[in-house]
């Protein structure tokens, strides 16, 4: 089996978050009706998902919507995906966060703050922790 697009596979933390709740309320179905045992891969997605919540992960507050509002936001800059998963992945905030993620930050360099405006319009604002 050969790679032809190693790109297309990669997912963002929303993307992962939304496929293993799917699996996990079909699989609790699907429990329900056969009463079975709790199998490994329920008891991973079941962390899985705890763990995205203790953490508060903006990924936690993100919808497929908001990450299309993104990338269509941010296609003027011509970011690659790499770029645009990890944009996603950490909301950053401040240019410095921005720049950390760019692969040529310089080229960016004079965009940072219009691109910072971008992703505050598209991605949701995690809620404070008390």
């Amino acid at each position: 089996m050969e790679v032809v697009d190693e790109q297309s596979a990669r997912l963002c933390d929303s993307e992962v978050l939304a496929l293993v709740r799917e699996s996990h309320e079909a699989r609790s179905k699907e429990k329900r009706q056969r009463r079975g045992h709790q199998s490994e891969l329920a008891t991973v997605e079941h962390q899985l998902i705890s763990y995205f919540k203790e953490l508060d992960l903006p990924s936690t507050h993100q919808t497929p919507a908001h990450v299309q509002a993104l990338q269509v936001a941010l296609k003027p800059y011509n970011l690659k995906r790499n770029e645009l998963l990890q944009i996603v992945n950490t909301r950053p905030t401040l240019p410095v966060e921005l720049a950390i993620v760019l692969s040529n930050p310089d080229s960016h360099e004079h965009h940072l703050e219009d691109m910072l405006a971008a992703i505050g319009e598209a991605l949701p604002v995690p809620p404070k922790r008390t």
